[in-house]
Formats: structure tokens, sequence, C-alpha cells
């Protein structure tokens, strides 16, 4: 009896969770700059500070913040991606340096500042990412 009992109690909060089939799935908003990328941060995360001053998550609230997670996840990769590359273009410059070639190094340093002018706040609104 106690492991029937037992069997019960360790199955039922499986069985409070949707399945994955269950789960309404969204695109997402796709963010077009390192500007808009930011900007869907920082209004994401107003959208998710204000459902977290309630007292109680509702179900449409943590509906809500599912759906904000995939614009996003979105918002982040295109960060994400940005600083990729000027991490990438920082070990080339670094690479470069260790040769002690002033024009590899030059050329190096030439494109980590480029690469690296999407850390700039002020590069960040005029930027524009390319389509992929």
């Amino acid at each position: 009896m106690k492991n029937l009992i037992l069997g019960a109690a360790l199955a039922l909060p499986s069985l409070c969770f949707a399945s994955n089939e269950d789960i309404d799935h969204f695109q997402g908003e796709e963010p077009q700059s390192l500007a808009h990328a930011k900007m869907m941060v920082q209004h994401s995360h107003q959208q998710i500070e204000a459902l977290l001053r309630k007292e109680k998550l509702t179900t449409e609230d943590i509906h809500e913040l599912h759906e904000l997670t995939y614009s996003l996840e979105n918002a982040v990769a295109f960060i994400q991606e940005d600083i990729k590359n000027a991490a990438d273009a920082l070990e080339t410059l670094h690479k470069a340096s260790e040769t002690y070639d002033p024009k590899k190094t030059r050329d190096a340093a030439k494109v980590y500042l480029q690469a690296a002018k999407v850390l700039s706040p002020a590069h960040c609104e005029h930027k524009q990412k390319a389509s992929k």
C-alpha cells in the first residue's frame, strides 16, 4: 500500500504540467538593428517587472510572460551575435599583434574597431543589421 501511495504522489506533479503539444509557440519579433534589439530587451523587461509587481501571477500573466520570451530570445541572440563578431575580431587582432607585423596588426586593429563599435552606446542608434 505504501508503494502505491508513494507512486501516486510521485506521479501527481507530472500530471499538473501541460504536455509540450499543449503549449502555444509564437514567432516573436525579429530585431532589425542593435538599437532595436536593445529597445526590445528594455521593453520586455518593463513588461516582466510590471507583471512581477502583482501579488499573484494569473494564468494569463504567465501566458504573457511566455509570449514575451520569444521576442526576448530573438533580441538576446541578435546582441550575442554582434558581441561574438567583436570578440572574434579582437582575437584576430591579438594574434596579429603576436606576429609583430605592422601591416597585419594595423589591418586587424581596424577590423576590430569597426566590429567593436556595436559595443559603443552612440553607435548602437545608427548601425543597421544586414538581413540574414
